[in-house]
């Protein structure tokens, strides 16, 4: 059985082989095109691990993507419903999905009905934790997935057994530890998609000097899952602060699209709404205001300097303008060490 592994149009494009439960190859398209951390299709990838393989395209039994649309439906549905605009913009790079196998062909320079081997999609995490244990050669072993989202998931565990894996649990959007290291990496400079491993080797020389301060925003369940939460919210009404909150709302992650699009990445996996933060203030007893046009800010300064509590302000600003101090650490090729 010869099963071709395929992740594309995502930063990282890949693929890879496996014949009889054995790893043969595996290879990132950037080694042959030399442009880091590329996206797209994996043309020469997939090429690359047939020739290794040494098998014609139609020896071909399975294709196996790592994206199950299918998956975690019904929370899709209902944060589309919520959030409709990020649901459109997530549909154009899905459909590029529906033709994996005329791709894979195209690579092998063959008509696609030569290809006997049928598209398998794999939901995303499942597929992290099956490419870690089956070939692992371990007979068992616990399995755990930890990463930004796929499949509208951002994290998964399960148990690994002989042949077989039973997932014990998983972690939905908007929740997600890959998100929080994404933005602390960017607050420490590291702003480049995959400077977060120069991040990773930095901290093991560190102390966890923070430690109590992260506690306070990830929130670890008794399920051995975890969330995100507002507390801090709650705290500045116990405790009667008077803050101003400016939220400057671009419907993305951070400066994630700029990052993205400055390294040539996809953007619409950094769509992550429009959320009404102005209703999210007033539920825990503060004011909150949208807006969305810069002559009323000096009356609503006014107003917030006349009273005594804290508030948000949800700035709603384009996410197509991207802040002079992030074109500059764009520029700079921030990070670099």
């Amino acid at each position: 059985m010869y099963i071709l592994g395929i992740n594309a149009y995502h930063a990282d494009a890949s693929a890879a082989i496996v014949c009889d439960g054995r790893l043969v190859a595996a290879v990132e398209e950037e080694r042959f095109n030399r442009i880091k951390h590329c996206a797209g299709f994996p043309y020469q990838a997939v090429k690359y691990c047939l020739d290794v393989a040494g098998i014609k395209p139609e020896e071909l039994t399975h294709i196996a993507i790592a994206r199950d649309t299918k998956a975690n439906l019904d929370k899709k549905l209902l944060y589309a419903l919520k959030i409709p605009q990020m649901a459109l913009r997530r549909l154009a790079p899905q459909s590029k999905f529906a033709t994996i196998k005329e791709e894979v062909a195209k690579a092998l320079d063959v008509a696609p009905e030569k290809l006997a081997a049928e598209v398998t999609r794999v939901e995303h995490h499942k597929a992290h934790l099956a490419s870690s244990f089956f070939v692992s050669g371990f007979d068992e072993a616990a399995l755990l997935s930890v990463d930004g989202l796929g499949d509208f998931a951002s994290t998964m565990w399960g148990v690994g057994c002989d042949k077989e894996m039973k997932i014990a649990g998983s972690i939905a959007f908007p929740h997600s530890l890959g998100f929080f290291y994404t933005a602390i990496t960017q607050y420490l400079g590291f702003w480049k998609y995959g400077d977060e491993y120069k991040v990773m080797g930095l901290a093991s020389y560190g102390q966890p000097e923070f430690k109590d301060e992260f506690n306070k925003i990830v929130l670890l369940e008794g399920d051995g899952g975890f969330l995100f939460h507002i507390q801090e919210l709650e705290t500045l009404k116990r405790q009667g602060y008077r803050i101003l909150i400016c939220a400057m709302n671009d419907g993305g992650y951070g400066s994630e699209f700029h990052k993205l699009r400055a390294d040539g990445v996809d953007d619409s996996w950094a769509v992550f709404g429009r959320p009404a933060f102005e209703n999210i203030a007033r539920g825990f007893g503060l004011r909150g205001h949208e807006v969305r046009d810069v002559s009323v800010i000096p009356r609503l300064f006014g107003d917030f300097a006349a009273q005594g509590e804290s508030e948000i302000w949800n700035i709603q600003i384009s996410d197509q303008v991207t802040a002079p101090a992030i074109r500059q650490t764009i520029k700079r090729g921030h990070g670099n060490m």
